[in-house]
């Protein structure tokens, strides 16, 4: 625990760093912005909703909310089979609303589409993205950025973390280079994946020479040794000096309670910030067992949704650091709610992001207005035209912080001309 407490005091430090340095993930700096507030605002009416998806390391669901006053708002919803259709079907819920009234249209759609005690799935990711469009609306109408909407921000700039994944193949090599690739982005955090160490973990055809077999969550010796081995590797080419990168790993679900402890015992010397996942979501005793034997942090929440599924997590202190979709888990307004409901017992927030720059600059609208926050994901590394999918006031990222535009809505629109390269099949683009 004092090692855990003793990483964090070394991650909150290292977040007061200014913005600075030469590398960016620029968008266009041009000036098509966010459109500006209308001469008049009274008599506005929702007229329209459309949706386009784009296919990159996952699919971007992208929403746009029309108006009579020829403002649009501008969304993202997670991506996840339906989601698209369950968008396009709320559109009977909203044509002819006040656009400013987002609180209520968002509980409409929620009773409307997914009812009282049914707020998970598909159904709240597709109000998710389209929640998001409604603050960009709002924003666009009024002329105010989004986070002034939200209550005011308490930081200028979002830090983002690297989500770097894991080396090709197991052999050690191949995963300093994978390291070697993502430290050339300059960011300042970056985190990595153990739960495919060994690639044969989830072939179950493959001969029984591990505890491990495939199917189970279990982890032998040699399991955790050849993690730490790798991990290590990582390390070692992020350097391990007081001016180093912050490192966190994530376990996608995939161990025992117990495992999962040993595991954490076995990493802790590397100083993680945290280990992300390291049990199945939902079964809170086993988690807050972790937690509480756990020398590394332990972070979770990226599949749940709405306020109601993170109660109980926060609750009993189940975790040290919270991690919500906001894309995902209801929008804006919910991911501060559930930042709030964390915060009553001292449980910092962070957000998991696998976004296009629309998501992502979202995201960053709302981590600005949460005090308690420590950092945004980015999940796009491999994607080198990621940035050019929207036109934006700057870099949209640059040394791994955003600065939160100080224009209209998100302060951000769609490159038309980029986004139709990389639409999905079977997707029309916002027809």
């Amino acid at each position: 625990m004092r090692e855990k407490l003793k990483s964090r005091r070394k991650f909150l430090g290292a977040g007061a760093a200014t913005v600075g340095g030469a590398f960016a993930i620029a968008g266009d700096t041009g000036t098509r912005g966010a459109e500006q507030a209308p001469k008049e605002k009274s008599g506005i009416k929702i007229t329209d909703l459309k949706t386009a998806t784009l296919r990159a390391n996952f699919d971007w669901h992208l929403i746009r909310v029309y108006t009579n006053a020829g403002v649009t708002g501008l969304g993202e919803a997670y991506w996840g089979a339906g989601v698209e259709d369950l968008i396009r079907r709320m559109k009977q819920l909203l044509v002819g609303e006040d656009p400013l009234s987002v609180d209520r249209l968002t509980t409409k759609m929620v009773r409307s589409m997914s009812g009282a005690g049914s707020q998970s799935g598909a159904t709240v990711t597709a109000i998710s993205g389209i929640e998001i469009a409604l603050w960009d609306l709002a924003g666009k109408i009024l002329g105010v950025p989004v986070y002034q909407l939200l209550g005011g921000k308490y930081r200028d700039a979002v830090r983002v973390y690297c989500d770097s994944g894991e080396g090709k193949t197991d052999d050690i090599g191949s995963w300093r280079e994978r390291a070697q690739f993502v430290k050339s982005k300059n960011f300042n955090w970056y985190k990595f994946d153990c739960d495919g160490i060994p690639k044969d973990r989830a072939r179950a055809s493959q001969p029984y020479t591990r505890r491990a077999d495939g199917w189970n969550r279990l982890l032998g010796e040699d399991d955790i040794r050849m993690i730490v081995e790798r991990v290590t590797a990582a390390r070692e080419v992020l350097g391990d000096g007081p001016s180093a990168p912050e490192m966190s790993i994530d376990c996608h679900w995939s161990f025992d309670a117990r495992d999962a402890v040993r595991l954490a015992e076995a990493l802790a010397p590397l100083k993680l910030i945290w280990l992300e996942d390291p049990v199945p979501p939902k079964n809170w005793a086993a988690m807050k067992f972790v937690a509480d034997h756990s020398p590394v942090a332990i972070a979770t929440g990226e599949n749940l949704y709405t306020k109601y599924e993170f109660r109980e997590l926060t609750q009993e202190h189940a975790c040290d650091i919270l991690h919500i979709d906001v894309p995902k888990v209801g929008g804006l307004r919910e991911s501060q709610r559930i930042a709030d409901m964390a915060d009553l017992e001292f449980i910092p927030t962070a957000i998991h992001n696998v976004a296009s720059p629309v998501g992502t600059l979202a995201c960053a609208h709302v981590a600005a207005t949460i005090p308690d926050f420590l950092a945004l994901e980015w999940h796009s590394v491999d994607v080198p035209w990621w940035a050019e999918t929207v036109h934006y006031d700057g870099p949209v990222m640059e040394n791994g912080f955003i600065k939160v535009a100080n224009r209209p809505g998100l302060g951000v629109e769609l490159n038309d001309e980029v986004c139709r390269k990389y639409l999905e099949k079977g997707s029309t683009y916002f027809e």
